[in-house]
């Protein structure tokens, strides 16, 4: 397996539990366009993502008119992807060569490992028990098994509510 594929790979829970939020958006509540006019002023932002600050919404809505349309919110969602993406290579590319080697890789996976293990381990005593695990599992995947339900915010920023658009 390639360096590339095992970037992919290790990109790939992420996507996958991204995928896995987007299966249960239509469970998760109303969308945040109450109006329904086919845009998000900052009250219907505000009342989906309470978190969110006016900052964050002007960062979203490019055309500085006070709704946010659906390509903006694309846009958004594909910047912060892309800059997660950079972040990523840049701490797993520890020598800042611009490249990732082998040991690289395996540092990283060994240090988020290690890093997993102790937060696991409430303890401390060197060894996961069955209910360490479990609750370490309910506390990352929600009773729901990774579901949020209606009312349970993803935090401040753009999200899609319901199914990818047609064609997308």
């Amino acid at each position: 397996m390639t360096t590339i594929q095992k970037l992919s790979v290790a990109a790939g829970v992420p996507a996958l539990l991204a995928l896995a939020a987007l299966a249960g958006a239509a469970e998760r509540g109303p969308p945040a366009d109450t109006n329904k006019d086919g845009t998000i002023d900052f009250t219907e932002m505000q009342a989906r993502q309470p978190g969110v600050t006016i900052e964050q919404f002007n960062a979203i809505d490019k055309d500085h008119n006070g709704q946010i349309t659906r390509e903006e919110m694309r846009a958004a969602g594909k910047e912060r992807m892309e800059a997660r993406a950079g972040e990523r290579f840049k701490k797993l590319d520890a020598n800042s060569d611009g490249g990732v080697t082998q040991a690289e890789l395996d540092a990283a996976r060994k240090q988020g490992e290690a890093e997993r293990f102790k937060k696991l381990d409430t303890n401390g005593d060197g060894k996961l028990s069955q209910a360490e695990m479990e609750a370490g599992r309910k506390a990352m995947m929600g009773d729901r098994g990774g579901r949020r339900g209606p009312g349970e915010s993803r935090g401040p920023g753009p999200h899609r509510d319901g199914p990818p658009p047609a064609g997308n």
